[in-house]
């Protein structure tokens, strides 16, 4: 009899943990259908839905129709706690978005959506995680915002009272604030970079003004993150985590020391949270594309649809810059432009670049532009996240990013100055 009393409750146990695993995968099945509608914003044509780590600027997603009334319904199978967000094609495409959060809580989830500039009339059915996570976010950043307020405050004050930037800085700055050419921009803004790069380009008072804002702003990482993990390690806090992870300067010794510890905590909760593979993903990444190793060889196309192996321009010469940008990316196209000269002077003696134009929904942005600026070097496209080519090379939530290569395929040097770039090509000739 006393068997007979052991096993049954271990029978029973068995039964009850049958019934959760049951009671999880139907859940993790379950329907969810999503209804709203999309107000006084005609030019909208679709909804873009997708999940918290996915890029919304890249229209990684579902793109959801909407039928002539603006409205819209789509039905989904809930996987995993995972914030999901809704935005507007038109606003995506003008690359300034409002993103309506929300988890899967409910069998239906009612929106009635309308423009950026009217986004406090949003409309988004809440549920508990939801609303956790609003008021979560509501708490979070709190920590040095004043600080950082005031700090923003005296630089916009220096500013406007012409003690922002050296007499020279200034002279440059006034002409590049009134100019309208593309071309003179772009020599305003070499001239520029030039003084910063030499320390001369700010006042001795704006210089202060910077660093004291480059500092709070690492606080206010700092902090965030340890405000993370004064809260319970729950799904809310670990969307918070992953919301924030792009702006992350994992570059500084003290935020990174702060982002593992917030990093492997969660990752001890949530080990096989999608979460979880998103971040050891890009990690891996990160600590792969770096100065030192390999590149990460690939293909890409030409504007006629022709296939391009680029391991074998590589090969093929002795220094090797890979550029990659976004059409809308006026840093990108002023990195870029500043190496005409270098890349005229040094083509023939193995000197090749590689513009790969990304974050392209279609061609027309591709041909406008390429028109425009007359590389003298040929950019290729990456239309559709094609190749996955921003995800290949880490750089989603970015405008693009250059590499520097050597024909053995070595990275050695991450967004070069040009005189890094002449340095490395005076070296590679003298061999």
């Amino acid at each position: 009899m006393k068997l007979k009393n052991t096993i049954l409750p271990l029978a029973l146990l068995a039964l009850i943990s049958c019934d959760d695993k049951k009671e999880l995968k139907k859940e993790l099945n379950q329907k969810i259908v999503l209804k709203g509608k999309v107000v006084e914003s005609p030019e909208t044509k679709f909804v873009l839905l997708s999940k918290i780590y996915e890029n919304q600027a890249d229209f990684e997603g579902v793109k959801i129709p909407l039928n002539s009334d603006g409205s819209f319904e789509y039905t989904l199978e809930k996987d995993e706690d995972i914030l999901y967000q809704i935005s507007l094609n038109n606003e995506l495409e003008r690359g300034t978005y409002y993103a309506n959060s929300f988890f899967l809580e409910k069998d239906t989830i009612q929106f009635e959506i309308y423009d950026i500039y009217n986004s406090q009339k949003n409309v988004v059915e809440s549920s508990s995680k939801t609303i956790d996570y609003k008021n979560f976010s509501k708490e979070y950043n709190s920590s040095y915002r004043d600080s950082l307020n005031l700090a923003y405050d005296k630089r916009n004050e220096l500013y406007e009272n012409h003690k922002f930037h050296s007499p020279k800085g200034r002279e440059i700055d006034d002409k590049y604030q009134e100019e309208e050419d593309f071309d003179k921009m772009e020599k305003l803004r070499i001239l520029r970079d030039d003084l910063i790069n030499k320390n001369q380009f700010y006042s001795s008072e704006g210089k202060q003004i910077i660093e004291k804002i480059e500092t709070y702003e690492e606080k206010i990482q700092i902090k965030n993150l340890e405000f993370l993990l004064s809260k319970p390690l729950d799904i809310v806090s670990y969307t918070k985590f992953i919301n924030s992870y792009n702006s992350i300067y994992r570059n500084h010794k003290s935020v990174r020391k702060a982002f593992n510890t917030a990093f492997s905590q969660f990752e001890n909760k949530f080990p096989n949270h999608p979460y979880t593979e998103f971040i050891k993903n890009r990690e891996l990444k990160f600590s792969e594309i770096k100065v030192g190793n390999k590149y990460i060889p690939f293909k890409t196309k030409d504007r006629e649809g022709n296939e391009i192996d680029v391991s074998k321009i590589v090969k093929n010469n002795k220094i090797t810059l890979l550029d990659f940008w976004a059409t809308w990316c006026s840093p990108c196209i002023r990195k870029s432009k500043a190496l005409e000269k270098t890349y005229n002077n040094y083509h023939d003696e193995g000197f090749e670049i590689v513009g790969v134009v990304g974050r392209l929904q279609n061609i027309k942005d591709y041909d406008g532009v390429i028109k425009r600026l007359k590389y003298p070097w040929k950019n290729y496209v990456e239309l559709n996240r094609e190749y996955n080519l921003w995800n290949l090379y880490n750089l989603e939530g970015l405008a693009g990013r250059q590499f520097l290569v050597n024909n053995e395929g070595i990275i050695l040097a991450e967004n070069p100055t040009k005189e890094e770039v002449l340095k490395f090509l005076k070296e590679a000739n003298s061999l």
